[in-house]
């Protein structure tokens, strides 16, 4: 009896399912997004890995360069780009995309929209 608990324990823990923090997210990403004008746009993203559950992400869109920094808080990776003052939180898709929305930091409604794609 002790040995089928043992192996029923072993069993719970090994088929838990992994928190988004867990999945390894880094790569290459093709992203679109809508401003908050309503205005569309249309680049390219990259993720490192730089600690336990912290990424870096720097994007390209119309030729700029946005580069943050930021990582995930429960089921929300949330990034901060502080050369525009912009913050962003996105939630992991099951087909591994990235989708969020984003505004200025501080602010508490985040207006624009934004999915990134692993390429």
């Amino acid at each position: 009896m002790r040995m089928l608990f043992a192996l029923l324990a072993a069993l719970t823990v090994f088929a838990a399912p992994a928190s988004a923090e867990d999945l390894s997210i880094a790569g290459r990403y093709t992203l679109m997004g809508t401003n908050p004008n309503g205005s569309q746009y249309s680049g390219t993203a990259e993720i490192v890995a730089v600690g336990p559950g912290q990424v870096q992400i720097i994007q390209t869109v119309g030729g700029q360069t946005w580069a943050g920094q930021g990582g995930w808080t429960g089921d929300d990776l949330q990034i901060v780009y502080p050369d525009f003052n912009v913050m962003a939180v996105y939630g992991l898709n099951p087909d591994g995309s990235l989708e969020g929305n984003w505004g200025e930091r501080g602010s508490t409604v985040l207006q624009g929209w934004e999915l990134m794609t692993p390429q």
